[in-house]
């Protein structure tokens, strides 16, 4: 039998990063977000122009 190599397994880093999270999540409890809904009067409509794409900005 061949001797077993004891240098360190490379980790995919994006997999462990993923895994870590999804544990991560599960400690943390849900929180209910109450988002309060408004009429604003003033809306300041704004185009941006980022390559060859146009963004509509709605600031309150």
């Amino acid at each position: 039998m061949g001797k077993k190599d004891k240098r360190p397994k490379r980790v995919n880093i994006k997999k462990e990063r993923q895994r870590l999270i999804k544990e991560r999540k599960k400690l943390i409890p849900k929180q209910d977000l109450q988002v309060d809904k408004k009429a604003t009067k003033k809306i300041d409509i704004r185009l941006e122009k980022e390559t060859r794409i146009y963004w509509v900005r709605v600031l309150i």
